[in-house]
């Protein structure tokens, strides 16, 4: 059965009788008729228990057969519709606001984190420039040697986290650029 004919069929299925949907389905499908008519109800009774919607509204037809049980129904189920619509949009809303909050927040504590680790490194390196004037040279030479090592570990730090940032924006795009030739 195809879309066009299920349309056709909703009208007369919302206020007919079995026997009646029985009868239409027979005369939509030729090859049914050699079955007794016992069976014709069992197939319609199957074909009935598939027939189905989706989304937030029934088809108008189905909407009308509420409206004639229960006048105003109809005009409920729209408005109830609409306003989880409106409500789903505002949790989206909310949501992708706390997400560029949670973002900044971010950023703003890796920039904190950058600014501290640069002015750690400083004193560090002022103190091995200090011991080194009082005459210190293995003090010195330890302080000097941790703000090296701390100042090469953080580039290639860097640098491990930015390739893979990158290739993880690789492999994003060629994964949107294979969805969209699909």
């Amino acid at each position: 059965m195809q879309a066009s004919d299920k349309s056709d069929i909703l009208p007369s299925v919302i206020n007919a009788s079995e026997s009646e949907i029985a009868k239409d389905i027979v005369s939509r499908n030729p090859d049914l008729n050699k079955l007794p008519e016992n069976q014709k109800i069992a197939v319609t009774r199957q074909i009935e228990s598939v027939m189905q919607f989706s989304g937030p509204i029934p088809p108008p037809a189905v909407l009308g057969g509420y409206e004639a049980v229960v006048p105003g129904l109809a005009n409920r189920i729209v408005l109830m519709t609409e306003n989880d619509l409106s409500h789903t949009h505002q949790m989206q809303k909310e949501a992708m606001q706390l997400q560029r909050k949670a973002q900044s927040d971010s950023h703003r504590y890796k920039m904190l984190g950058l600014v501290f680790a640069v002015l750690a490194m400083a004193i560090i390196a002022v103190l091995a420039g200090f011991f080194a004037w009082l005459g210190h040279p293995m003090l010195a030479t330890g302080f000097g040697g941790v703000v090296l090592v701390g100042i090469v570990t953080a580039f290639i730090n860097g640098q491990k986290k930015q390739a893979l940032t990158t290739n993880k924006d690789h492999q994003a795009n060629k994964q949107r650029r294979n969805t969209k030739n699909r």
